[in-house]
């Protein structure tokens, strides 16, 4: 056989081979989606009240801080309360957050997050100023259902000797 017409059928033969493998992908759509999902965001309310306690005003570097619990009494909403004119009632979406510390010095909050971490929990540090000082806040979280935020907080307590608090967070 010739070598030329030998080289031709082999690459007729690689092409079609080619053609038959690529071209159903150009017309076949149900590999080329992605798996999505059509949900609903709510919107952010219009008023986040948040009842956050301050820290002091000095931190320590090796304690954490706990701020001290509220026992005040929830306030009791009206029996019949007015709707708000131009406001829609919708549900609001709250997630909560254990601050199990905080520390004036960077150092102490990351030994604090990786023992956490290394025990399975979702740590992490945050940082923010108070009076000009610049402070670091190890929390847990976030958690969407209060109850297993308080169970969490409870365990951490078990574990590690400290006592954190359950904040809310937008």
């Amino acid at each position: 056989m010739d070598p030329k017409l030998k080289q031709r059928l082999v690459g007729a033969t690689v092409l079609s081979a080619l053609a038959v493998i690529f071209v159903p992908m150009l017309f076949d759509d149900s590999g080329s989606r992605l798996d999505t999902r059509d949900f609903e965001i709510p919107e952010i309310p219009a008023q986040i009240e948040q009842n956050q306690p301050q820290p002091p005003q000095e931190l320590g570097d090796t304690e954490p801080f706990v701020p001290p619990v509220s026992t005040s009494e929830p306030v009791q909403n009206s029996p019949n309360p007015e709707p708000n004119p131009g406001h829609e009632n919708k549900a609001q979406l709250t997630a909560w957050v254990i601050q199990v510390g905080s520390f004036g010095k960077q150092e102490n909050a990351d030994q604090l997050r990786d023992r956490l971490r290394k025990a399975g929990f979702p740590a992490y540090v945050e940082s923010g100023k108070q009076n000009g000082t610049v402070i670091f806040r190890v929390r847990v979280g976030p958690e969407l259902d209060q109850q297993r935020a308080r169970n969490q907080r409870d365990s951490i307590a078990r574990k590690f000797d400290v006592k954190g608090i359950v904040l809310p967070v937008p």
